[in-house]
């Protein structure tokens, strides 16, 4: 199972598969699992409760949010 969304991870859960990674076999799945999330990842297994989670790895930052300008402003 993979872990519940942190602010952290979910922007790494809510990306799409890039087509390279839809055939990566065959492999281990803990090897799967690190590749599809790439170098800025650490994969960690709760192994007694078969859960699954990514961090953020030290050195590397979230990007910054983007803000969008408001629109239907006064006129």
């Amino acid at each position: 199972m993979i872990c519940m969304p942190e602010k952290t991870n979910a922007i790494l859960y809510r990306q799409p598969l890039p087509s390279v990674h839809t055939q990566l076999g065959p492999v281990r799945l803990r090897t799967a699992l690190q590749v599809m999330a790439g170098p800025a990842w650490q994969l960690e297994v709760d192994e007694v409760q078969r859960v699954v989670c990514h961090h953020l790895r030290q050195g590397y930052q979230l990007p910054t949010p983007v803000k969008h300008p408001q629109s239907g402003g006064r006129r």
